[in-house]
């Protein structure tokens, strides 16, 4: 595979990258959630590939996590191993290609291309996350997609093995990627091919700035949350005017509560469990079910046992 950055080998000792028993609560937007048995946040390479060592040679299941938002962790913690790709964060431009590592923040990738005048991504200002798990469920907002300007994607099968996919072979719809039906893998790179006018600057951080003032007016960034809980069914209204509609805006269970700005919003607004809000989040399911007969499904990730 040719990658944009050479891979070296070196002998990496388990213990030095490996924790164990680690509360996940202060890696996740919600701020909730157990512990994991195992947890690990490489850096380089390398790093990433003796951790998928370390988890088969002792046959662990492994959770990818970014950033942390769009998921909720379970109370009871998540057995194996976690990899989390915060510090998976290298970049490099060359002319208008921009390619970043999975675990840089959007917002990171978007202020390093418009501050070298690169313009595409700007339009998903304010989405939290990172670069690889916007791509997995092909993130977007105010008609912006991930997938609009990436060229191509590095990933990492479990086994070790290292493979690069075009945009021309991966599926995208909907909250949807093909990396959502290879379940052993973890992406490492993404290319984008941006436009590198100069016209553009000023209009592209006009244009981030007003995306991240309304989605802080629709209270995105009052409290704690994990983004949009359900996506949007098909049909005239989206999941949050569902929920609206059954009057549940600021409906509470326990320290969680539907945010009184924007109704697919569940947020921590009082030292909430996990619990907490997933009891809130199957209320809002079966109180819009029962009322229009539309069953919401969920867009952030459920990870670890809610039974």
């Amino acid at each position: 595979m040719d990658n944009n950055v050479s891979y070296q080998d070196e002998k990496i000792k388990f213990e030095d990258i490996i924790e164990k028993n680690v509360d996940l609560s202060k890696y996740t937007s919600m701020g909730t959630g157990g512990k994991a048995q195992y947890l690990t946040t490489p850096g380089r390479f390398e790093e990433l590939i003796t951790a998928l060592k370390f988890a088969k040679e002792n046959n662990l299941k492994i959770t990818i996590i970014g950033a942390g938002s769009n998921i909720l962790v379970s109370d009871k913690g998540i057995e194996g191993l976690i990899i989390r790709t915060h510090h998976l964060s290298r970049f490099s431009t060359k002319g208008n290609m921009f390619c970043c590592r999975a675990g840089m923040s959007i917002e990171k990738a978007i202020n390093i291309t418009l501050d070298d005048s690169m313009f595409g991504l700007e339009g998903l200002s304010g989405i939290p996350g990172s670069i690889g798990g916007a791509i997995i469920g092909n993130s977007g907002a105010n008609g912006h997609l991930i997938s609009d300007h990436l060229l191509y994607v590095d990933y990492i099968t479990f086994d070790g093995k290292t493979h690069r996919m075009g945009t021309q072979v991966i599926n995208f719809g909907y909250r949807y990627s093909s990396f959502l039906d290879i379940k052993d893998c973890i992406i490492f790179e993404a290319g984008f091919g941006l436009s590198n006018s100069t016209d553009s600057f000023k209009k592209s951080r006009e244009e981030q700035s007003t995306i991240k003032k309304d989605r802080k007016e629709k209270g995105l960034f009052d409290y704690s949350s994990a983004g949009s809980i359900f996506k949007n069914p098909e049909g005239k209204y989206t999941a949050g005017e569902l929920i609206d509609s059954c009057k549940l805006k600021s409906k509470k269970i326990g320290g969680a509560m539907v945010s009184p700005k924007h109704a697919n919003l569940i947020v921590n607004y009082k030292n909430a469990s996990s619990t907490d809000i997933y009891k809130l989040a199957e209320l809002c399911r079966a109180t819009v079910e029962k009322k229009t007969r539309i069953k919401l499904e969920y867009e952030i990730k459920l990870l670890g046992d809610f039974t």
